[in-house]
């Protein structure tokens, strides 16, 4: 039987922020990102509501495009806190304004999935323990 104390989450770090690994597939980069906050579907919904006026309010006409677009400013602006562990092929570190500035670019779409995975991860006891995996 599932017990409660397995379903609470941690609503301080969804609201600040947690040291998240979004995925092997991200080679050790690691974001700082809050969880899936009221501010971020505050925002979401109303530049949606705003791009559905010239359909009629109809949301499901918004081209995909422009829905991305959207929901990636979005997370950008109210998800994202940090990154670590990236680098440019210059070997240049990525910093937050880099990593901000590069999620809105449509050719860098991974990086807005990571953001969004991690922000599903943020408050559950999911978080990267920093001094955990320096040890491994």
């Amino acid at each position: 039987m599932a017990r409660l104390s397995a379903l609470r989450v941690d609503a301080d770090a969804i609201e600040h922020g947690e040291w998240i690994n979004p995925g092997d597939e991200y080679d050790g980069m690691t974001l700082k990102v809050r969880g899936f906050t009221d501010a971020y579907f505050d925002s979401y919904n109303q530049k949606m509501r705003r791009a559905a006026v010239p359909f009629n309010g109809d949301a499901s006409k918004i081209p995909n495009a422009t829905a991305r677009a959207i929901r990636a400013e979005c997370l950008a602006k109210e998800v994202f806190l940090d990154v670590a562990g990236l680098e440019c092929d210059d070997g240049k570190p990525v910093d937050a304004a880099k990593y901000r500035e590069l999620m809105l670019d449509p050719n860098c779409g991974a990086l807005v999935i990571a953001v969004q995975t991690g922000a599903s991860m943020v408050g559950r006891g999911l978080a990267l323990d920093i001094e955990e995996a320096a040890k491994n």
